[in-house]
């Protein structure tokens, strides 16, 4: 009876494994390094045992492995750098407030901060996915949206009919204004 050899890495697997660990390198540079071409080691990162034998299979997951591991990693120094930008932009805040005048400049950064702040919250992580409670609205672009949503509905209920032409006309509209219109009240 014959036992399937399971597939088992070379110098060359391990190499690549290795430089795809320590990443700052394409698909084709490491291909290079090994001595395959890139097309080879594209195959073996997408686990076609067909094309690449049955290293292919046992190679992909070692990848997938290695990509969980730079996504966990990412996501930490994600975490720690707003957190400390987050304490930047409070200790900033204070010390505007603290000022009795605060200049135009220190104003405007206080307003970017501000919208930096309310574009990375309220938010809701769930594995690699983010979802926003504003749908990545700025206060200003909800501030223009909640004013041009006011004014559909103003101008709505403020319509008056538009006369149409009467057969064999001109199919020109006359000069004239509506009552509903507020350049008519103007003048």
């Amino acid at each position: 009876m014959s036992r399937i050899k399971s597939p088992v890495f070379n110098e060359k697997h391990l190499k690549a494994l290795e430089l795809l660990e320590k990443g700052g390198l394409s698909t084709e540079s490491i291909a290079k390094e090994c001595g395959w071409t890139a097309k080879y080691l594209y195959r073996l990162k997408e686990g076609d045992t067909a094309q690449a034998g049955s290293v292919a299979s046992l190679f992909m997951e070692e990848v997938k492995k290695i990509n969980h591991k730079k996504a966990a990693k990412l996501k930490e120094l994600v975490g720690a750098n707003r957190v400390k930008g987050n304490e930047q932009i409070h200790r900033f805040i204070e010390e505007i407030e603290n000022t009795k005048n605060p200049s135009i400049q220190e104003k405007k950064l206080l307003a970017t901060l501000m919208n930096c702040i309310s574009k990375s919250s309220p938010g809701v992580e769930i594995g690699n996915v983010s979802y926003s409670y504003t749908q990545g609205y700025t206060p200003e672009q909800l501030v223009y949206e909640f004013r041009r949503l006011q004014t559909l509905a103003g101008s709505a209920s403020n319509r008056s009919a538009i006369s149409g032409t009467s057969e064999g006309g001109s199919g020109e509209m006359s000069d004239s204004l509506g009552n509903g219109s507020e350049v008519a009240e103007e003048q």
